[in-house]
């Protein structure tokens, strides 16, 4: 029913159809046939429950007409009806001033400043009509193509049916001839401004490349962080890397998952702070899933990575903020500083709640921290401290153990877990072994060592224990002692 003629007889068949005679009476509208298209509108509004969209064709289509203190009384019954509709207050100021009533104009875009005080006219508008009036301008307040806002732009012609058009129409709405814009003639002697140049990259493909790069980075770093979940420590593995890699994996994917979650909301935060609405919901959202993601991947292959990391990530933002936002020096700064430091405190707090829920471990990253970084760069300085040996030594074997603290509550926490591998070598019988604390007290006790043994202890740091192996003279046993914590033996 595309054809105005069938539309009519439809709606005369139909006159309970309001779907269909709105439908009528736009197009009779935009085919300028006003008076026709009234009849219709003053059927909706009677018979059909309020809606903005008539009201606002009902009062422009008076205005068309002529009928200015119709086109008034219609508005007023909308704005008391829709309050807050921006919209119906811009066309009431247009209508009055067009009456020449410019003080009650200027008083309506003053009602819409109260409304939106970031309005692109109405304070400009208002200032002017308070102003030494000079022409009275008549505007266009044809609602081509639009039920919510005030086209001011005149359309186009049909040169075949003499229909009105929108701008941006190639075939005519009513007969599907062909036509074309109505272009303003330049003034002679006025040279043709170049077209736009089309740009080199498709802005739709750039988003579609950035979209597919972000998602890699978090799908390699969900995956290297859920990897060590799945699968035992390698048994060569260095006991602080295994600790990092595997003990804490359940803690740190929760860490990155959160920051996944908050950092774009952090982006928001900061540029709602700032009162800064240029830069679209999109860009937020899909930077701060990258940020999230290029901050959480160097973490999930090895602790030393981290602080890199962080600041690769710090540097990126800040260009990002600089040159993708375009945010004033000042500003970029401001946003970067926060998300920074927000987003350093939601990883740690969650980190540390993380922690205490799977193992009962205190993690206060005010304290633990430095402790922690302290103890990764130990250099050994001739002390003997390591947190791994394995010794191969005659009978009999006796030997002091102690394991210094790392001086980090946390990392002493999992450090009380050592274990203690012996293994004969040959064929050696009547071999003994006992784990004795400091009290003396027979903690591990092997009598007949013939294949390996191998046990897990509960140590306290600081403490001093003894390990013995007694049996046949020269008998040769290789001994491991693994563990967090780096011992000494005496």
């Amino acid at each position: 029913m595309t054809d105005v003629q069938d539309l009519t007889q439809y709606v005369e068949e139909h006159p309970n159809d309001h779907e269909q005679r709105w439908r009528l009476a736009k197009k009779l509208y935009n085919a300028c046939e006003y008076r026709l298209a009234l009849e219709h509108l003053q059927v909706l509004r009677k018979d059909w429950e309020p809606k903005l969209h008539v009201a606002r064709y009902l009062a422009a289509t008076y205005y068309r007409l002529g009928r200015h203190d119709d086109a008034l009384r219609e508005l007023k019954s909308g704005i008391a009806t829709w309050p807050n509709e921006i919209g119906l207050r811009e066309q009431e100021a247009r209508v009055l001033e067009t009456a020449g009533k410019r003080e009650e104009a200027a008083r309506a875009w003053e009602e819409v400043l109260k409304l939106d005080p970031k309005h692109p006219v109405a304070d400009s508008a208002a200032k002017r009509l308070h102003e030494k009036p000079t022409k009275t301008p008549t505007y266009d307040l044809n609602l081509v193509g639009s039920d919510s806002g005030i086209n001011l732009h005149p359309g186009q012609t049909c040169p075949n049916c003499g229909a009105q058009n929108t701008l941006d129409a190639d075939l005519c709405w009513q007969c599907q001839a062909p036509i074309f814009s109505v272009r303003t003639p330049r003034p002679a002697g006025r040279a043709l401004a170049p077209a736009a140049a089309k740009p080199l990259i498709d802005p739709h493909a750039v988003r579609i490349a950035a979209g597919v790069g972000v998602a890699a980075v978090l799908l390699a770093a969900l995956f290297l962080a859920a990897r060590p979940l799945m699968a035992a420590p390698p048994s060569d593995l260095d006991p602080l890397q295994a600790f990092y890699l595997h003990e804490l994996a359940g803690s740190r994917l929760a860490a990155g998952l959160v920051l996944i979650l908050v950092w774009p909301l952090i982006l928001h935060l900061a540029l709602f702070l700032l009162d800064n609405d240029t830069v679209s919901f999109g860009t937020i959202y899909l930077t701060g899933l990258f940020l999230a993601g290029l901050a959480f991947l160097p973490a999930c292959v090895a602790a030393r990575w981290i602080t890199p990391g962080f600041v690769l990530t710090a540097v990126v933002s800040l260009a990002i903020f600089l040159g993708v936002f375009r945010l004033k020096v000042a500003h970029a700064f401001t946003v970067w500083g926060f998300q920074l430091a927000v987003v350093l405190l939601v990883g740690m707090l969650t980190f540390a709640a993380a922690e205490y829920i799977r193992a009962g471990a205190v993690f206060n990253p005010i304290t633990e921290v430095p402790a922690v970084a302290s103890y990764v760069r130990y250099e050994d300085a001739g002390l003997g401290l390591v947190s791994r040996r394995t010794v191969s030594e005659h009978t009999p074997i006796d030997h002091f153990i102690s394991w210094p603290s790392s001086r980090s509550a946390w990392l002493d926490h999992y450090g009380e877990s050592v274990r203690i591998t012996a293994t004969p070598q040959g064929a050696a019988r009547g071999l003994q072994l006992d784990f004795l604390d400091d009290k003396s007290r027979n903690l591990g006790f092997e009598p007949e060592l013939r294949t390996t043994w191998s046990q897990e202890f509960g140590i306290e740091p600081g403490k001093r224990y003894r390990l013995r192996i007694t049996g046949p003279e020269d008998a040769v046993v290789q001994v491991t002692v693994n563990g967090l914590l780096r011992h000494r033996l005496d």
